[in-house]
């Protein structure tokens, strides 16, 4: 699988048992599959080639896990490059074989603006995930 690997990490003092009951209701929430949970873990997924908006599609990774030590919670996730580079292959194949270069340029460009513009969003998602299972308000 060809994917992005990144991580966001935040220090708590909350129990690792709540905050992994707050990792499953929040994942849950969201409706991602949860593969694994352990004592200090959780790996969850979500299937890239089910239909969405766009716009809900664009707010949601593509898997990762949390990983819980002592002091702080890690959130590694990754982003699937498989369904945005098939969706350009498609037309980039086109322009080539009809001979319109410039239309191979404009979207090798368009798909390296939108891999920026994805990782962006997706560090924002992380983010306000693991800020919101770590809230004083979460639900336990």
């Amino acid at each position: 699988m060809m994917k992005i690997n990144f991580q966001v990490s935040q220090l708590t003092t909350n129990d690792p048992q709540v905050i992994i009951r707050r990792i499953q209701l929040k994942l849950k929430e969201k409706k991602y599959d949860i593969l694994e949970v352990t004592d200090n873990s959780v790996k969850f997924y979500d299937d890239p080639w089910v239909l969405r908006w766009t716009h809900q599609q664009a707010m949601r990774l593509d898997g990762g896990s949390f990983k819980i030590n002592d002091t702080s919670i890690a959130l590694n996730y990754y982003l699937n490059l498989w369904p945005p580079l098939i969706g350009v292959s498609i037309p980039v194949i086109g322009t080539v074989l009809a001979g319109a270069y410039d239309g191979t340029i404009f979207f090798m460009t368009f798909i390296i603006i939108a891999l920026c513009v994805q990782t962006v969003i997706s560090k924002n998602v992380a983010k306000d995930m693991l800020t919101g299972i770590l809230s004083n308000d979460a639900m336990v």
